[in-house]
């Protein structure tokens, strides 16, 4: 299942054996061109995760529509679980919530 969809892409589509460090956004966010906005996000499958998680950058998600996760660490049992979005692009991007 994709994080974000942007024109019908998906963002980020990875196989069975990662699903389980999927982050979903929980709400329809926009994001302006060249900026950053923090996002709710869920996680599917958090049952199988340890306490903490590393967020990494997708090169793929950014070479496909120019929108990237600011790296760093997730608090997996915190009752809020929020991520940096960057737009690196010229145009306005939506992110959709549980796609």
């Amino acid at each position: 299942m994709p994080l974000l969809r942007n024109n019908g892409h998906s963002l980020l589509d990875r196989g069975e054996a990662e699903m389980i460090c999927l982050v979903q956004a929980r709400e329809t966010n926009q994001i302006p061109p060249e900026s950053q906005i923090c996002i709710p996000v869920t996680i599917p499958k958090i049952e199988c995760l340890s306490r903490y998680g590393v967020l990494e950058p997708s090169v793929d998600l950014f070479e496909t529509c120019e929108i990237n996760l600011t790296p760093g660490i997730i608090d997996t049992q915190a009752p809020e679980k929020n991520i940096y979005v960057l737009n690196c692009g010229d145009q306005n991007v939506t992110i959709y919530p549980d796609m």
